[in-house]
């Protein structure tokens, strides 16, 4: 479908994660992944100009030596909305399927999500607070079982997405994502 090869748009997680306006790194990781919103503007230029609004993309497209591939997005501020998030989504799944020749149903067996968030912006009462119905009983509850499940809680309604573009969503703190993903990614690369 497209001449585009994901390849050539490597960048270490590193420059990936940086808020420019703050001059902040969400890590500090050379794990090699690709950039997605470049890969995102180069599709969209081979379309030709369109009357309307570009598409959006996540930051990052990991993908780890068993094939999973791992949309990435970085938030550093305070303000992260769950339709931003969503409707990145929505336009990186579907951009990566027309670039892979792949049906979405395909696609979402080997595609997972992960959103990484300051938690010094975004702390978990209050992301609680603002995400969660308000009730101290369904929160320790849904913490207890994400703890003995071995997940983690999905914030920012997120969870959506689960079953539905990607099989596993994740939304996580910078320091859950060293310790789940990069710190396995560095042994690997």
């Amino acid at each position: 479908m497209s001449s585009i090869v994901l390849e050539n748009y490597k960048k270490t997680m590193r420059d990936l994660s940086v808020d420019s306006t703050n001059k902040e790194y969400m890590t500090d990781s050379l794990v090699q992944a690709i950039d997605f919103d470049r890969v995102k503007d180069q599709f969209t230029s081979g379309i030709g100009y369109r009357d309307c609004k570009s598409p959006m993309s996540n930051d990052a497209l990991y993908i780890d030596s068993d094939g999973t591939h791992y949309f990435i997005e970085f938030k550093n501020g305070a303000n992260i909305t769950p339709h931003e998030l969503s409707q990145k989504n929505y336009d990186s799944t579907i951009i990566l399927a027309m670039l892979l020749s792949e049906k979405l149903e395909a696609l979402k067996d080997n595609l997972q999500y992960i959103l990484v968030y300051n938690e010094e912006k975004n702390t978990e009462e209050f992301l609680i607070k603002r995400y969660v119905q308000k009730s101290k009983e369904r929160d320790s509850i849904g913490k207890l079982f994400s703890k003995k499940a071995n997940t983690t809680f999905v914030f920012f309604q997120q969870d959506f997405f689960k079953g539905y573009l990607f099989s596993e969503v994740f939304t996580l703190n910078k320091k859950e994502f060293q310790e789940m993903f990069v710190s396995k990614w560095e042994r690997i690369d």
